[in-house]
């Protein structure tokens, strides 16, 4: 493990879980995987299962605090079905925990376990329906919810899109990118902020996003699908979210899930053009976070020419590439 308390083994993990939370005890502990946070499955005497997320150092407490008031209010009110936050022995929702080797401190989280399974293959049209109504959901419940004040997540706004632009700009020093194609993605990302300053927020369009819904981060358990993994989750245009769930459809099915949607939820007459922008800017946002690991830079060399002919360069030209092959 690279985050936080990168020295434990699992038995010290389970002996901190079990001094910190009320388990009744532990059977297994499992590790999951690491992108954003470290990620464990725990198995309790009681029969119950849980998520245990060791959290990046670079999430402050109140972040995550703010993902959980979020996770608890679709919880509490049965909105969605989701993973819902655990409080600790001292009745908090984040652990801090102190590496005894690094010195260095981490914060732990526990959630509630969902039964279901990721999609390996493109869904069918009941489950891109469902997944339209799923989503649908959740803006419907943000455009009336009122965050507390307390409440701190990212604004996935104009600010977002040129930092992160500005983070790959620094790739072509590295030889990442070519300076050619980062000036038509900065060409591009200019004609997105002119087409988003015309761009009213509203509680019908602007609110609390998941920000992430992709096929690794909802779950079909029984016909139905729910969302996992909020860590991204912010203050965003609803438009944002189904730009990143489109990002991994075939044009096909990008076409039933946004009729599926726009059933169920209003879109404005240029959503298409608004989502391409989106779409553009969901990659550019992903490469910034994917910058960040060297281990990921060569990856990112090849991606780069297939952003900026397949997507950049058509939206310049004002050509339709959303429900197209590309």
């Amino acid at each position: 493990m690279k985050s936080g308390v990168q020295t434990m083994n699992i038995e010290e993990i389970k002996q901190k879980v079990m001094i910190s939370y009320n388990l009744g005890g532990l059977q297994e502990i499992e590790f999951l995987g690491e992108s954003d946070n470290v990620v464990f499955r725990i198995d309790a005497l009681d029969g119950k299962t849980y998520v245990l997320k060791i959290h990046k150092a670079s999430v402050s407490r109140k972040m995550i605090e703010s993902e959980f008031l979020w996770l608890e209010e679709l919880a509490v009110n049965k909105i969605i079905k989701v993973q819902r936050p655990v409080k600790n022995t001292m009745g908090e929702w984040t652990t801090i925990v102190r590496d005894r080797t690094t010195g260095q401190y981490a914060y732990w989280t526990l959630q509630d376990w969902l039964e279901g399974e990721t999609l390996d293959r493109q869904p069918t049209d009941d489950e891109l329906k469902k997944l339209a109504q799923m989503m649908v959901k959740l803006h419907k419940h943000a455009a009336t919810w009122k965050s507390p004040l307390a409440f701190e997540r990212l604004s996935y706004d104009i600010d977002h899109l040129v930092k992160s632009l500005h983070q790959l700009e620094r790739l072509i020093t590295a030889g990442v990118m070519s300076r050619k194609d980062y000036e038509v993605m900065e060409e591009t990302v200019k004609k997105i902020v002119e087409l988003f300053l015309t761009l009213e927020k509203t509680p019908e369009t602007w609110g609390v996003i998941h920000a992430d819904m992709h096929e690794s981060n909802y779950l079909f358990h029984e016909g139905d699908p729910y969302p996992i993994d909020f860590s991204s989750c912010g203050f965003g245009f609803y438009l944002y979210d189904i730009a990143e769930t489109l990002l991994h459809l075939v044009p096909d099915n990008r076409k039933k899930f946004v009729c599926y949607y726009g059933q169920e939820h209003w879109v404005p007459e240029n959503h298409r053009k608004l989502i391409e922008a989106f779409i553009i800017w969901a990659i550019i946002s992903n490469f910034a976070f994917l910058s960040q690991d060297e281990g990921e830079h060569e990856g990112l060399k090849n991606a780069f020419p297939m952003l900026v002919e397949k997507y950049c360069k058509r939206f310049l030209e004002n050509e339709r590439f959303l429900l197209e092959e590309n």
